[in-house]
């Protein structure tokens, strides 16, 4: 693989479990436990700016030396980083503001698919409920 491609890849990665630490902790990840996502308009502005940004340095990936493999990873990564970028704009949060859809209604039914595994799994909860 690419090494810059690689490494931009897991850069994205490492920055979307860090930023959604409920879906971190849903795939087993416990290194966010004790936080909560920052659904503020501050942190949704710097997520797009961040978003854009992984895109554009995957653009400035020249395709023509990677593999077929790494053709693909490039352009889903691009993908991916736009289109989540693009989404945020649109400030759906601000239309989720229901009692049916959100947060509060999904958390209750998220806690019991927590794996945690180990008691300071359970203790990080604390901080994260209270966020």
């Amino acid at each position: 693989m690419n090494e810059e491609l690689r490494r931009l890849g897991e850069e994205y990665w490492e920055y979307q479990l860090e930023t959604t630490p409920t879906q971190a902790l849903m795939f087993g990840d416990h290194r966010y436990d004790d936080r909560f996502e920052d659904y503020s308009r501050e942190a949704e502005d710097a997520d797009i700016a961040r978003q854009r940004d992984f895109a554009a340095r995957a653009e400035a990936i020249d395709p023509a030396g990677l593999s077929a493999d790494d053709r693909i990873s490039r352009d889903v990564l691009i993908f991916e980083a736009s289109t989540t970028a693009d989404m945020s704009e649109t400030r759906q949060a601000e239309l989720a503001a229901n009692h049916t859809i959100g947060i509060q209604a999904f958390f209750p039914v998220m806690i019991q698919q927590f794996p945690l595994v180990e008691p300071e799994h359970a203790r990080a909860m604390v901080s994260k409920y209270q966020g």
